[in-house]
C-alpha cells in the first residue's frame, strides 16, 4: 500500500466534505525575537500585524485627537475670524464637520469667507 504525500496548503482542509475551517497553513520558523524587533522597526508592520479591535482603537484616537486638536486652534481664533463659538464643544463640532468634509451649517455669522480671516484659510485646508 502506498501512502500519498500529505499535500501542504495555504487554506487547511479539515472541516467536513473537505471544507475549510477558515484557518491558514502558515506557520512563522526561525526566532520569534528578531522578527518582533524588525516589526516594531516597521511602523507600517507593527499596525497591520494588530488585531482589528486594536487598530479601530488606535484610529479613532487618532481622528478624534486631530478634531479635538483643530477645534482648539477654531475656538481661539473664533472671535478674530468671526465664527461666534460659546464652546471648545461647538469648535469641536465645527472641526468635525470640516474634517469629514460634509459641508456647513455656517456659524451664526453666516459669512462664508469666514471674515476674509488668514488663520481660517490656512487651518482649514491643513485639516481637510
Amino acid at each position: 500500500e502506498t501512502r500519498e504525500a500529505p499535500r501542504y496548503r495555504i487554506l487547511d482542509r479539515k472541516a467536513p466534505f473537505r471544507q475549510s475551517y477558515g484557518r491558514f497553513g502558515i506557520r512563522r520558523l526561525g526566532n520569534q525575537s528578531v522578527a518582533k524587533m524588525i516589526r516594531g522597526a516597521d511602523r507600517f508592520h507593527s499596525i497591520v500585524h494588530q488585531s482589528t479591535w486594536k487598530m479601530l482603537a488606535y484610529f479613532s484616537l487618532v481622528y478624534v485627537g486631530s478634531c479635538f486638536v483643530f477645534g482648539l486652534l477654531f475656538f481661539a481664533f473664533g472671535e478674530k475670524c468671526d465664527l461666534h463659538f460659546e464652546t471648545v464643544a461647538g469648535a469641536f463640532l465645527f472641526s468635525m464637520e470640516s474634517h469629514s468634509t460634509i459641508g456647513y451649517g455656517l456659524p451664526a455669522s453666516g459669512d462664508p469667507q469666514f471674515n476674509e480671516c488668514i488663520e481660517m484659510a490656512i487651518t482649514l485646508p491643513i485639516q481637510v
